[in-house]
């Protein structure tokens, strides 16, 4: 099963917020993965992967939550557009009607949970970033600890 079509169920959006919770406690849990003394290089390596894919995999998910979440919120607003249209005993402004529409409870509730998912979303991003450039250093000293090796005279 995808992400999104466990959202499309029905109470589905109701998982958003533990899902949300689940991407703070790894976002909490990432700083510890990213020290490296009393490692070894090996070990570290190793560590490094399996840390990078999991946190992409994660972002990735979020991503998709955070499309989800987008459709939603366009599909609240349509919904919106068409009840005030439809409602109205006067012909609103274009204006008017943004004012209406982003003033509803169901459109602010919409945006704030996508404001919340795009967050997490960037946290996530910064932590894999970051593992790419953890990548790069442990690279660089593999490489270096490698050209020691070649100039060593026994």
């Amino acid at each position: 099963m995808s992400v999104v079509s466990d959202l499309k169920k029905p109470g589905g959006l109701a998982q958003v917020p533990s899902k949300l919770e689940l991407y703070f406690e790894l976002i909490r849990a990432a700083e510890p993965l990213f020290e490296l003394r009393d490692k070894g290089l090996e070990e570290a390596c190793r560590e490094h992967a399996a840390n990078l894919m999991s946190y992409s995999i994660v972002c990735e998910e979020c991503k998709a939550v955070e499309a989800f979440l987008r459709a939603r919120a366009e599909e609240v607003e349509a919904h919106l557009h068409k009840q005030y249209l439809k409602s109205e005993a006067r012909a609103l402004s274009a204006t008017e009607m943004k004012s209406y529409i982003r003033s509803d409870p169901q459109y602010v509730e919409a945006n704030q949970i996508l404001i919340d998912v795009a967050h997490t979303r960037g946290q996530l991003e910064q932590i894999v970033a970051a593992f790419q450039t953890m990548g790069w250093s442990l690279s660089n000293i593999v490489k270096l600890r490698i050209a020691q090796l070649d100039h060593v005279v026994l």
